[in-house]
């Protein structure tokens, strides 16, 4: 079995596992820019401009960390809720990114690859896919 792509320990939510070693490289290799969505809750107010930002980018040791879209889901006086669309996961890649422009990640959790969609599926939950079905989505003719 394959894990396609992987989530560090505090995180949670959608994780493919097959034994279609094509399809893990398809929707792992940053090449194919597959999406993966996350929503991911901050300490903090955050504001509009953090969100060129992470479109924009840094760079943190050797890598280079960026989305490819961000949006404002919720703020309040504590903490902040954002949609992030990202490409390519390196290590810690979201936790990473937030931090260095001093925000504390207080929940990630992935909701999307492709057009694989964790939906209402309950956390240690599972759900079968057919090959025709899980192709289909990566390829973004289909949302499942």
């Amino acid at each position: 079995m394959y894990p396609v792509g992987r989530l560090d320990k505090p995180s949670r939510g959608l994780i493919i596992l097959t034994n279609d070693g094509d399809l893990c490289y398809r929707m792992t290799h940053p090449k194919f820019e597959i999406e993966k969505e996350y929503l991911v809750t901050v300490k903090g107010r955050l504001d509009g401009g953090v969100l060129g930002r992470l479109k924009r980018g840094v760079r943190d040791g050797e890598d280079i960390l960026r989305v490819k879209a961000a949006h404002i889901e919720h703020v309040d006086d504590s903490k902040s809720r954002i949609k992030v669309i990202a490409c390519e996961g390196k290590k810690r890649h979201l936790r990473r990114l937030f931090e260095d422009f001093g925000f504390e990640v207080l929940d990630l959790v992935r909701v999307r690859i492709g057009g694989l969609i964790l939906g209402t599926l309950k956390e240690g939950h599972f759900k079968v896919i057919d090959r025709k079905t899980i192709y289909a989505a990566v390829s973004g003719e289909e949302k499942v």
